[in-house]
C-alpha cells in the first residue's frame, strides 16, 4: 500500500468512520438529543457510499459522488436547523438544504448527469455549511454562557467542520478548474495525478476535523467523569 493510496483514497473512509465513532461517543456519554442522531445517520451513510466507491473501483461512480454531497449538505443543514435558536436562522439552514438538494435533483435527474466530478455541487454543499457555521458563531457571541467552550460538543463538532470547510471549499473551486481542462483537452496524466493529489489534502483536512471532534468528545467525557467524582 503507497503512501498515495493511503491519503488520495482509503483516508477518506477512515475519517468518515472517524467522524462518526465521535458522533456516536457523544449520544452515548453526553447528549442524546436529535440533531446528533441526524448527523449519525448521515455520516454513516456517507461511509457506506464512500467505500463502495473506493472497493467497487468503476470508472461510472460519478452519480455516488454526487450523492455525497447531497447527503453532507441535507444532514448538516438539519443538524444546523435543530442547533440554531430563532425562527430566522433555522429558516436560512432549512434553504440551504433545498438549494443543496434542488441542485441535485436538476443536474442529476432534468439535465444530463456529470460526465466527471462534479465540483460544483460540492462547493454549493460546503458554501452553504461554511455559511452556517458563521450564523452558529453568531449564536455563541449573543448568546453567552457559563459553561466553557470546551465542554460544549457543539462548539468542537462545529469548530472542526470549520477547518475542514475552509480549505476543502478551495480545493472544490480548484477541482472544478481541473475537471473542466480534463474534460476539454486530451487525456493528460499529470491532470489525472494532480487531481488524485488535490483529493489527497482534501482527505487529510477531512481526517484532522475528525480527530479534532474525537479530541474534544473525550475532553468532555473526561471532564465530566472528574467533576463527578
Amino acid at each position: 500500500m503507497t503512501f498515495r493510496f493511503l491519503t488520495s483514497f482509503l483516508l477518506e473512509p477512515i475519517s468518515y468512520l472517524l467522524l462518526f465513532g465521535a458522533l456516536l461517543l457523544c449520544l452515548v456519554r453526553i447528549n442524546q438529543e436529535l440533531k446528533y442522531k441526524v448527523l449519525i445517520i448521515t455520516l454513516g451513510l456517507i461511509f457506506f457510499v464512500v467505500a463502495y466507491i473506493i472497493f467497487e473501483d468503476s470508472d461510472q461512480n460519478t452519480h455516488l459522488y454526487s450523492l455525497v454531497y447531497l447527503l453532507t449538505g441535507t444532514g448538516w443543514g438539519l443538524y444546523f436547523r435543530f442547533l440554531f435558536l430563532s425562527k430566522i436562522k433555522r429558516v436560512i439552514a432549512l434553504i440551504t438544504v433545498i438549494s443543496n438538494a434542488t441542485y441535485f435533483l436538476v443536474v442529476n435527474h432534468l439535465l444530463a448527469p456529470p460526465l466527471v466530478f462534479d465540483s460544483l455541487g460540492y462547493v454549493i454543499s460546503s458554501s452553504g455549511i461554511i455559511l452556517l457555521i458563521f450564523i452558529y458563531f453568531h449564536q455563541l457571541l449573543a448568546h453567552v454562557k457559563v459553561e466553557s467552550l470546551s465542554l460544549d460538543f457543539d462548539f468542537w463538532l462545529v469548530s472542526s467542520q470549520l477547518i475542514y470547510h475552509l480549505g476543502a471549499f478551495g480545493i472544490f473551486l480548484t477541482y472544478n478548474h481541473f475537471t473542466t481542462r480534463y474534460i476539454n483537452k486530451p487525456f493528460n496524466s499529470e491532470n489525472q495525478e494532480l487531481l488524485t493529489y488535490l483529493w489527497g489534502v482534501h482527505n487529510v483536512l477531512l481526517f484532522l476535523a475528525g480527530l479534532l471532534t474525537w479530541v474534544g468528545a473525550l475532553w468532555i467525557v473526561y471532564r465530566r467523569k472528574s467533576i463527578s467524582s
